[in-house]
């Protein structure tokens, strides 16, 4: 059996191909619909902070899940640059989500949601 050295090895790193914002989103609605909980959390009046009110939202303390606890969770999301601990303004940065989607995605106005509903509205917007 013949043995390498170290200059004779050459190490290929291979990343995952990158998913489009279609992919993401279509995907992300995927967790929330397969989610095992009756609702998930929403915050409120996200669309009107500004980006240093929005990365100090605690989405992570709070007892139940949310459409951003979901997707930070997963693990294809996180080898794809999401981190597992993710505030608001990476999650809008990854999924390339506008105010106007934190509004349609986390805003409490329209009461709870059920995770089918909340997975309705994020494959509305991979459009």
């Amino acid at each position: 059996m013949k043995h390498l050295s170290l200059d004779q090895v050459h190490v290929v790193a291979v990343s995952p191909p990158r998913m489009s914002r279609r992919e993401k989103m279509l995907r992300w609605a995927d967790l929330v619909r397969h989610h095992r909980g009756d609702t998930l959390v929403l915050f409120h009046q996200l669309e009107y902070m500004d980006q240093y009110q929005l990365a100090r939202v605690n989405i992570h303390g709070v007892r139940y899940d949310s459409a951003f606890t979901l997707a930070t969770k997963d693990p294809v999301f996180n080898e794809q640059g999401l981190s597992s601990s993710a505030n608001i303004v990476e999650i809008m940065s990854f999924f390339e989500l506008s105010k106007v989607d934190m509004h349609e995605f986390g805003c409490d106005c329209g009461g709870a949601i059920s995770p089918d509903n909340m997975a309705n509205r994020i494959e509305h917007s991979a459009r």
